[in-house]
């Protein structure tokens, strides 16, 4: 990949523009990016948990762990008892090419397991709904614009290999502080007319040409 001049936001703090996307740079640092774009050599046996922040990246580390895992530990002794996913499963950017720009993973056990995405820290009061709207229009978030990202992996859904698999459909935990409230269209209590007006437009214009909808 090539890269590029990286551009700081001057509304959002630790947000840098790189190769056209936010980057949380304070926790992510662009060098340990480039680090991984150069260095790292994918296998065929490697699994690689890509998503965004708050899309159910916890939940889904522990269900893949498990299932790689399955052989080797039972409910009493698997290390999801008392070690948290993001540990058993770490990012590139903010563990291993952070620590070093040039890690040996060789030593990983296959499958190797490994994520991309950044658990965006909570806001500072001091950022209002409305700044942060403003900022979310215009793409600059982490990993952002949103639409270009969901449409990245939107593209790859014709696969052959993305056609097979069947996700079960579970009861959602009682938590709150990670799920909110959980209902569709709770964002009306939040949001006002207007702004879900624009929001609705940018959403539709940026995804006309794809099967998505919001």
């Amino acid at each position: 990949m090539a890269s590029s001049t990286p551009n700081i936001s001057p509304s959002a703090q630790g947000l840098t523009q790189f190769q056209g996307f936010w980057i949380p740079s304070r926790i992510a640092p662009i060098s340990s990016i480039i680090s991984f774009q150069k260095y790292f050599q994918a296998l065929d046996e490697d699994i690689i948990v890509a998503s965004k922040p708050k899309a159910g990246t916890t939940w889904l580390k522990a269900l893949v762990f498990t299932i790689v895992n399955r052989h080797s530990y039972t409910l009493s002794n698997t290390p999801l008892n008392f070690t948290n996913p993001h540990q058993l499963i770490s990012h590139f950017e903010i563990k291993f090419y952070k620590e070093n720009p040039n890690p040996d993973l060789s030593k990983i056990p296959s499958p190797r397991l490994f994520s991309t995405h950044l658990p965006y820290p909570m806001l500072a009061d001091s950022i209002k709904l409305e700044d942060c709207f403003e900022m979310f229009c215009r793409g600059e978030e982490s990993y952002g614009p949103f639409w270009d990202h969901a449409l990245g992996f939107n593209n790859l859904k014709d696969l052959e290999i993305n056609k097979t698999g069947k996700m079960p459909r579970s009861i959602i935990p009682s938590n709150k502080l990670f799920f909110r409230s959980g209902k569709v269209g709770d964002y009306v209590n939040h949001l006002s007319p207007t702004v879900v007006e624009r929001l609705s437009n940018i959403l539709k214009e940026k995804l006309s040409e794809s099967s998505l909808t919001f």
